[in-house]
């Protein structure tokens, strides 16, 4: 995985996160709605752009699948940082 973050890769990335930001933040994202929680967007948006810079998957094509890939994105390293976490979390 340390291959994916070098000075090469990553400036290769940038295409794809303003493709995907621009995307998503023009057709997605609640303007003017009190409603609106930007933590989860935000999220999910991360989310999205990892899911087309590591698997070439672009976003809205298929919003199950993606969704399932956001999921096992956060749920894969849980057990790993779970250890980490205090014990007044609970």
């Amino acid at each position: 995985m340390q291959e994916a973050f070098t000075r090469t890769r990553l400036s290769g990335y940038v295409e794809h996160i303003d493709s995907v930001a621009s995307q998503v933040i023009a057709n997605d994202w609640a303007e003017n709605d009190p409603r609106f929680l930007f933590h989860p967007a935000a999220k999910e948006l991360t989310l999205d752009i990892a899911s087309v810079v590591f698997m070439g998957h672009q976003p809205g094509t298929d919003r199950e699948l993606v969704t399932t890939i956001n999921h096992a994105f956060t749920t894969t390293p849980a057990p790993a940082t779970r250890s980490c976490a205090s014990p007044y979390d609970h």
